[in-house]
């Protein structure tokens, strides 16, 4: 996020626009976060499946 407003510079991204690296990033933020979203759903639905 830092590198988009330009207080922080990754190595190689200087080529970039700041549009392209905050694209970039939000991608990033959805894949990860629906990493996180069905682990927890395959988590937890595993977790509920054993027999009481």
């Amino acid at each position: 996020m830092a590198h988009g407003t330009g207080l922080f510079r990754l190595p190689g991204t200087d080529f970039m626009p700041n549009e392209s690296v905050w694209t970039i990033n939000g991608l990033l933020v959805a894949v990860f976060g629906l990493v996180v979203f069905v682990g927890a759903r395959w988590f937890l639905r595993r977790e509920h499946s054993t027999p009481n």
